[in-house]
């Protein structure tokens, strides 16, 4: 009896493994071949956004997971500009600034390159 309860235990671990590792299979990020069709990719995921009172930035995202920042600017509201390797903590830092264009301007802009695969 204790090698089929040990056995149940064994699958009922490799089934949630299996599970598990396909979700995140099924998030993972392709290849893009321009920094616009990444940008395009990302539109259709869940993202934290914010809309500020800026006269520079029209909206920002973040997708968390993926640690993604696009800025909208308002001069070109329907170009995103993306950023890479940008953590939960940078993400509060933009949010929470008073002046998100000078923010942006001083902390993010060249800092955090987004490269393509």
């Amino acid at each position: 009896m204790k090698i089929d309860s040990s056995l149940n235990l064994l699958f009922k671990i490799s089934m949630a493994i299996i599970l598990q590792s396909s979700i995140v299979y099924s998030d993972s990020v392709p290849d893009f071949n321009s920094y616009d069709e990444a940008v395009a990719w990302y539109e259709n995921k869940d993202a934290e956004t914010i809309k500020p009172d800026s006269t520079s930035i029209y909206m920002a995202k973040y997708f968390e997971p993926h640690k993604i920042l696009i800025v909208y600017f308002q001069k070109k509201k329907y170009k995103g500009y993306i950023h890479g390797n940008f953590t939960k903590t940078n993400w509060m830092e933009f949010k929470n600034s008073p002046s998100k264009g000078r923010h942006y301007l001083y902390y993010i802009k060249g800092r955090f390159r987004y490269y393509l695969r």
